[in-house]
């Protein structure tokens, strides 16, 4: 005999449990954990799909519901979550898919939702979410929808009425107060802190990290094209939440290789400490859709010593594959001058708080005489005769309509005297000073030596002479410059 259950369902033979058992009742402790996260969601309004596909939301399971509200992240201020839809399993029966990549659809039953709060309720709408950037990847997601739906199943079955026993703010809070807990216990197996702050995200998110990346190359890629059986690998970048334009950077092509190596090196200069980096392997094709390979995340603010050095698991890369993106991370803002003359704590302490000072007030430094002195150290790119033809190049972090400044060509040697002059116009205490060293070739691309940064509130009044260490050198190379401040004409 059919019993129609709360959501209009007919209900035939008895619900398989969630461990294959055969239940006529449901029981407290079949509740499945209320889980709490971030997911991307496609958005329901065609022209907001044309500016940006998916938004960032908070996303909470619990007794078989779905809520999801605007990101904590997002809020303007530390008022509640503002929720903006929700979905009931016991009324509504539905699935969740496997997508493409990291995302997974969630899609009802018969093809359209008996009931619910959100946009196309009537149409059948299928919702789209992606785990690029969340806190759980797509395994824990899948399975903690498939819990929820199969508890709303059983109740429906069993005919038990079931309602949630808290609200969306009461959720986020217990999983903040989590992620809070475990972020301070990492950190201080880490590093010794003076004090946790009570995060949200969003208040590191404001400061400035300017970033150089150097994408490096990949390993374990499955073979996408069926012949030659390899792939056309290529990797881009963007900042999730942020809308991806043509800027974004992106990779050249490696054909027919599954380990591709790269060493594509370009900055962000608008990164923020509270961004996340999504690297995005795919495969290139003429005439089809390019083929996704896998893709992984990286917190900025998680880096430690603001730099990171080493691989990341491709998340989607496919069934059985276990593939890796090497990636090298440098901080473009100095925490302190790398003098190597200077050890003194103190001195290191004042230039942090110099830097932290220059992020939040600009202030002109005036006209600057820069003479790029020397440099020692660097290794030997030239097979022969075994030195380098090194020259060095000067430009302003984000500024390309300050000229760029290069010295001469020094041929044949590690230990290039330059005592190159020149003059900067009106430059800022929040500007980014980037030095970087080359190696000359004339029949392939010049090898990069190394690079350094120097903040406009680390020159003094009085100006700066001294040498900095080099940063991805090979070794230990250090730059010798001397600064002076100009008055003005």
């Amino acid at each position: 005999m059919s019993v129609a259950s709360e959501g209009g369902v007919q209900q035939g033979l008895p619900f398989d449990g969630f461990d294959g058992q055969r239940i006529g009742s449901v029981s407290e402790d079949m509740v499945p954990p209320t889980f709490v996260g971030l997911l991307l969601k496609q958005s329901p309004n065609r022209l907001r799909q044309c500016m940006f596909s998916f938004q960032q939301r908070q996303v909470v399971l619990e007794r078989g519901h779905m809520t999801w509200a605007i990101s904590t992240t997002l809020c303007p201020n530390d008022g509640p979550p503002q929720a903006r839809g929700a979905v009931n399993f016991h009324r509504n029966p539905c699935e969740v898919r496997m997508d493409r990549g990291l995302s997974f659809t969630l899609r009802p039953l018969g093809g359209r939702w008996q009931d619910g709060s959100f946009t196309g309720v009537n149409e059948g709408r299928v919702f789209t979410f992606d785990a690029q950037g969340s806190e759980h990847n797509l395994q824990r997601w899948m399975e903690a929808f498939k819990a929820h739906i199969a508890y709303a199943q059983a109740c429906r079955m069993a005919q038990v009425p079931v309602a949630r026993t808290s609200s969306i703010e009461d959720a986020m809070s217990s999983h903040r107060q989590t992620r809070v807990a475990s972020i301070a216990s990492e950190a201080a197996d880490n590093v010794e802190i003076a004090s946790m702050p009570s995060i949200p995200i969003r208040r590191r998110s404001s400061i400035l990290q300017p970033l150089e990346i150097t994408i490096v190359s990949a390993r374990g890629l499955r073979a996408a094209d069926m012949w030659p059986g390899k792939s056309d690998p290529y990797c881009v970048v963007e900042v999730l939440g942020k809308q991806a334009d043509k800027e974004r950077p992106k990779t050249e092509v490696i054909n027919n290789t599954i380990e591709p190596v790269w060493n594509h090196r370009f900055e962000m200069p608008d990164c923020r400490a509270g961004d996340v980096l999504v690297f995005k392997v795919y495969d290139s094709d003429f005439s089809k859709q390019d083929d996704f390979l896998g893709s992984a995340n990286l917190e900025v603010h998680k880096m430690h010593q603001s730099a990171f050095e080493g691989e990341l698991r491709l998340d989607g890369a496919g069934q059985g594959i276990e593939a890796f993106l090497k990636l090298k991370v440098v901080s473009l803002v100095p925490a302190v001058v790398n003098q190597a003359s200077v050890n003194d704590g103190s001195r290191e302490s004042t230039a942090n708080r110099e830097c932290q000072r220059s992020r939040l007030a600009s202030e002109p430094l005036g006209r600057l005489r820069i003479t790029i002195v020397a440099a020692r150290g660097l290794r030997c790119a030239d097979m022969w005769p075994g030195k380098s033809d090194p020259y060095c190049v000067c430009e302003v972090l984000g500024k390309p309509s300050v000229p760029r400044v290069q010295t001469r060509v020094h041929n044949n040697t590690i230990t290039p005297v330059w005592d190159h002059e020149f003059i900067m116009e009106t430059v800022f205490t929040t500007d980014i000073l980037v030095f970087k060293v080359y190696d000359k070739d004339d029949y392939k691309q010049d090898d990069f030596l190394g690079s350094v940064t120097l903040a406009g509130s680390q020159i003094e009044k009085t100006g700066f002479d001294g040498e900095l260490q080099l940063e991805s050198a090979g070794g230990e190379a250090y730059l010798r410059l001397r600064i002076t401040t100009l008055a003005e004409p």
